[in-house]
């Protein structure tokens, strides 16, 4: 419905549009009539109220990390995938679209995401809200939420994992043969500066 809203508030306002096209806006749909042509809005469910089967030039999912992590047909795979098959009809024409903020470590935007590495027509980012929005900057969210920066990370930097408190995906492994830096001088020692020296966590991750 967000995205929804800008669209036909682009379009009301469009004299292109007005001039050239006979559409009748509501609240959840634009329509065109004459060329057989609609926007609108649809539930995020894998059922005939969603526009399955349909066939779409464009289907844009908004926060499909936020979309029920089940089998059953709200699930989020299920969801995307009959987005997805409706504009497959169109073959490269037809156009998917998914956006959100990342809230899981394998949510479905994260899954969506590498795929689309791997795929020649796909394109795919990962960029933080300051970088997705100009009207945001990384010092304004993090003095708007120093006093819940899990918030912060998860929500605007696309890292869930330090919300989450999965500081180290891949576990925890002890070398002590490796030079505890924390004794050296002020210059860290050449090889070991490229990883991560941790001083202190949170004993509640």
């Amino acid at each position: 419905e967000g995205m929804f809203s800008l669209m036909r508030n682009d379009i009301e306002e469009n004299e292109w549009f007005n001039q050239w096209f006979d559409l009748k806006i509501t609240e959840g749909k634009i329509t065109c009539d004459k060329k057989h042509v609609y926007a609108k809005v649809a539930a995020a469910r894998a059922d005939s109220g969603s526009g399955t089967g349909t066939t779409a030039k464009l289907s844009l999912l908004d926060e499909v990390d936020l979309f029920q992590r089940t089998d059953s047909k709200v699930g989020s795979e299920v969801v995307i995938s009959k987005a997805l098959n409706a504009t497959k009809t169109l073959g490269l024409d037809g156009k998917f679209v998914a956006i959100s903020s990342t809230q899981f470590t394998d949510g479905a935007i994260t899954k969506l995401y590498m795929d689309g590495q791997n795929e020649e027509d796909a394109l795919v980012y990962n960029l933080p809200t300051w970088v997705m929005n100009p009207k945001f900057t990384k010092e304004k969210l993090m003095e708007e939420y120093k006093y819940k920066m899990h918030m912060f990370w998860r929500d605007f930097a696309n890292q869930p994992e330090v919300s989450g408190g999965l500081m180290f995906p891949n576990g925890v492994r002890f070398n002590k043969s490796i030079p505890n830096v924390f004794f050296a001088s002020d210059d860290i020692i050449d090889e070991y500066a490229q990883f991560n020296h941790v001083l202190s966590l949170d004993p509640a991750f």
